[in-house]
């Protein structure tokens, strides 16, 4: 086919995006009222919109065809499209955010108290949407003597207008403890390496509203046209029943008029330490959390009108864990650096999930990860077709050999959802990150690294393995790892199954269920960030008239090393990766 043409004829597409913001700030002292009073107002306005002008086409190209004897014809290829005149302005939104506050803050002798009040409303407008009014009452305060034992508690009043009226607002509030050790005498008279030594601890209810993705008013049932429902104001063809291609109303969902915030109890416990003139620092914090009244659907009961559930406020998972952060910084003469590493473990458990009846334990969702994937667990790939006649398939699939096995955990002789279990790793996750840096007269150079383990990544389709023929009906990009799908030249060293034309739901994702072979080691580290800067002596630029030049280099994403290369760590298929960028340039202030 003439892919020239098919380029440079094809008309053009101007995608217009805008978005004007506005910020304002205000604060004014009160110390004339009273001392230590003040006012602060803050506001902020973003209008944002998008369009788009079609003015594509598609001349008329041909693809030529040789047949075996020898002869050639051009055929058509693909549909000539007259140039089209189109205009849509795709999305229309405006945000809008005020805050308002009064503050007091006055140091007593060795008391200090700082406090607040405030109210602050957060409007979303969409064009495809209903309105959207986030309303926050809050007040805080917060005490401490002498730098040495300190309290802070806060109230928040919190409203969004999408909840049933009086379910709208709920009351959360957090309340803390501090006490410095070092300040003590026994430490601050006799250990002078110690700069601080902070025992904190802090509690809380906090609150979610998540009903924006279950709904517009999640308390509210609804009605629309429907093809195929029983039709208004009209008689029934066949003495009753549905008219054929007749519309009606239809009921889309059940409503929920108790649908209220989703809440968590939060509860902290740390210690912050800063040895050696503040050389060494060091953090540590165990963390635990119950979230309950999370928005769910039941499973156990029977839909027996046609409709699903509504959500309801009947989920509990918790969450616990532990973070670090440790750093060490000092200088010799004109040289300076520091490196800082920090780490968090984090578990996690459903503690209560409305689910059917399960009759094994590996069925069960309750207990598990948040978010633990179930699935069926592969067990090989079938080498021969005396293989198949022992093997348990789905019912009404025939087995093939290069097929993936699936183990038969009840031992029913058949593969179905009985037989799906958690797979995937169990323990915690652990995240990790290193800071460093140096300085020397005008050099500076520091680095950031990043990484997780104990993490796992679903290559959740065939388009990894068997990409080309799986999207485009086979005209797509053929990969590399193709090369290891089962023949019988590869037989028990194959690393994925047979290839199959548009791809093999039963090899990918049987009965709609998670499949152990995609799930690979997700463990991974990269260089997020680096960056070079030096800035010219002044020796050297005295003469042209500027107050600094400075030349610098940064990156983002520069490498990546994982123990699975074929998608981004960090990020889900069939999304894009995350790019790799690079700056260079200079400087001048003037």
């Amino acid at each position: 086919s003439n892919l020239l043409s098919m380029v440079q004829n094809s008309g053009y597409l101007n995608d217009n995006s805008n978005d004007v913001m506005a910020n304002l700030d205000l604060n004014y002292k009160l110390d004339r009222f009273l001392p230590g009073l003040y006012f602060r107002g803050r506001g902020n306005v973003s209008v944002q919109s998008s369009s788009v002008l079609n003015r594509s086409k598609q001349a008329p190209v041909y693809t030529l065809v040789v047949s075996p004897g020898g002869d050639s014809a051009y055929n058509l290829f693909g549909t000539p499209i007259n140039q089209i005149n189109s205009f849509t302005s795709t999305s229309w939104a405006r945000y809008t955010f005020a805050q308002l506050s009064l503050g007091y803050d006055k140091k007593f002798g060795d008391h200090n108290i700082q406090s607040m009040v405030l109210f602050d409303q957060k409007t979303t407008l969409l064009n495809y949407d209903i309105p959207g009014k986030l309303t926050n009452i809050a007040g805080k305060v917060s005490y401490d003597f002498k730098g040495k034992y300190m309290a802070e508690g806060a109230l928040n009043y919190s409203g969004y207008n999408r909840y049933q009226p009086g379910d709208q607002f709920g009351l959360f509030y957090a309340a803390g403890l501090g006490w410095n050790v070092a300040q003590e005498s026994f430490i601050k008279d006799n250990v002078s390496w110690i700069n601080e030594m902070k025992l904190r601890a802090t509690f809380g209810q906090t609150g979610n509203a998540n009903v924006d993705n279950y709904g517009y008013y999640i308390y509210r049932s609804y009605f629309q046209d429907v093809a195929g429902t029983y039709p208004i104001g009209s008689g029934y063809p066949n003495g009753g029943g549905l008219a054929e291609g007749g519309t009606g109303f239809g009921n889309q969902t059940l409503a929920n008029i108790k649908a209220t915030w989703e809440k968590a109890h939060k509860f902290d416990a740390g210690i912050d330490l800063s040895l050696f003139n503040n050389r060494i620092q060091f953090t540590a914090d165990y963390y635990y959390e119950r979230y309950y009244d999370i928005l769910q659907q039941r499973g156990k009961t029977i839909e027996l009108i046609g409709q699903q559930y509504p959500f309801e406020n009947i989920g509990i998972n918790r969450f616990s864990g532990w973070e670090f952060t440790g750093t060490y910084q000092s200088h010799y003469r004109d040289f300076n650096f520091f490196v800082t590493g920090n780490a968090s473990i984090q578990q996690s458990r459903v503690l209560f999930v409305d689910e059917q009846f399960q009759p094994n334990e590996w069925n069960k969702r309750t207990g598990q990860m948040v978010g633990q994937r179930f699935g069926l667990v592969t067990d090989g790939i079938v080498q021969s077709y005396d293989e198949i006649a022992t093997t348990p398939t789905l019912v009404g699939y025939a087995l093939r050999v290069g097929d993936y096995k699936y183990k038969d955990l009840n031992n029913d002789g058949v593969i179905d959802q009985f037989d799906a279990a958690p797979i995937g790793k169990k323990k915690p996750l652990i995240y990790f990150g290193l800071n460093a840096g140096f300085s020397y007269k005008g050099f500076a150079v520091s680095a950031l690294i990043q990484g997780v383990t104990n993490r796992e990544v679903y290559a959740g389709s065939d388009v990894i393995d068997q990409g080309f023929l799986n999207q485009n009906n086979g005209f797509s990009q053929g990969y590399e790892q193709v090369l290891g799908r089962w023949i019988p030249e590869n037989g028990l060293s194959a690393t994925s199954p047979r290839l199959t034309p548009g791809g093999s739901g039963y090899n990918y994702s049987p009965i709609f269920l998670s499949n152990s072979a995609l799930l690979h080691d997700g463990n991974y580290f990269r260089l997020k960030n680096i960056s070079v800067e030096y800035n010219l002596p002044y020796q050297l630029i005295r003469n042209l008239k500027v107050a600094g030049v400075k030349l610098f280099f940064n990156a983002q994403n520069l490498a990546t090393w994982s123990a699975y290369d074929l998608q981004d760590p960090e990020v889900v298929l069939p999304n894009y990766p995350i790019q790799k960028v690079v700056n260079f340039g200079i400087n001048i202030k003037i």
